[in-house]
């Protein structure tokens, strides 16, 4: 990885931090949603995505506001790039990734576990390659976002990618010795290939997360040139069904190459 600005908090999160972290997670519908998928992971997954989370830091200058709870999913403009909008993404390809795993057309069966805890974790490093703020122009408050210092020398999935290694490999993971190699390497992979290109997915749980994160960006993008006010998606029907057939017909293709 090149030479690049200090990348999240410094040392290795405490017990305490993922206590706070959790405590001010967003409440209602989307906090309703966290803890539910969070609820379906064994105890060492789940500190391990509330680790990679916390590993992220506090939000600049608004004191226990944690970033994962506040980060854009990307710049203004573009999909769920508003304030918050990237737990609402994550939650939402978590959601779809695990339609694809019901659907039980792979060989192999899916882990949900991975597929959820890479889903959660897949866009991690957009919390520390955007800064995002409000200015107020007359009587209304424009969210801005765009790609900071870090950013620009880094992608979103190199610094993904370096924030859990950082918690795998951290001398303060409790949960560290309940993993095994391959599943830490899964959630690695799962994370640089999220997007298809450069890295492909080559297991059937990156595939589903790919999948998800197609959808749900896809949909998103729908939502907002219908309605721009309109934010979230799964549980609507914007776009659902077309959606759904073009990612079985994707996900057709790429299982022949897994």
């Amino acid at each position: 990885m090149p030479q690049s600005p200090v990348i999240g908090a410094s040392g290795e999160p405490t017990r305490d931090d993922l206590e706070n972290l959790w405590r001010f997670r967003p409440r209602g519908e989307i906090g309703s949603r966290v803890e539910s998928l969070l609820s379906q992971l064994p105890d060492a997954f789940r500190d391990a995505v509330l680790t990679t989370w916390a590993l992220a830091g506090q939000s600049p200058g608004s004191g226990e506001t944690w970033r994962i709870w506040v980060a854009p999913g990307a710049g203004a403009g573009h999909h769920h790039g508003w304030e918050g909008g990237l737990i609402l993404h994550s939650v939402e390809v978590a959601e779809i990734a695990l339609m694809l795993v019901k659907q039980q057309v792979f060989t192999q069966e899916p882990s949900a576990s991975l597929v959820i805890a890479g889903a959660l974790l897949h866009d991690i490093g957009k919390t520390l390659t955007y800064s995002w703020g409000t200015v107020r122009e007359t009587e209304h408050e424009i969210f801005w976002a765009r790609r900071n210092k870090v950013g620009r020398q880094l992608t979103h999935i190199e610094v993904g990618e370096h924030l859990w290694q950082r918690a795998w490999r951290g001398t303060g993971s409790q949960w560290q010795h309940q993993w095994t190699t391959e599943e830490a390497e899964s959630i690695r992979h799962i994370i640089r290939s999220h997007h298809g290109v450069p890295v492909p997915p080559k297991t059937v749980e990156a595939l589903c997360v790919h999948l998800g994160d197609t959808a749900s960006a896809s949909l998103s993008m729908i939502q907002m040139w219908q309605s721009p006010s309109r934010r979230g998606l799964v549980g609507g029907t914007v776009g659902l069904g077309s959606t759904w057939r073009m990612l079985m017909a994707r996900g057709k293709r790429l299982i022949r190459r897994l």
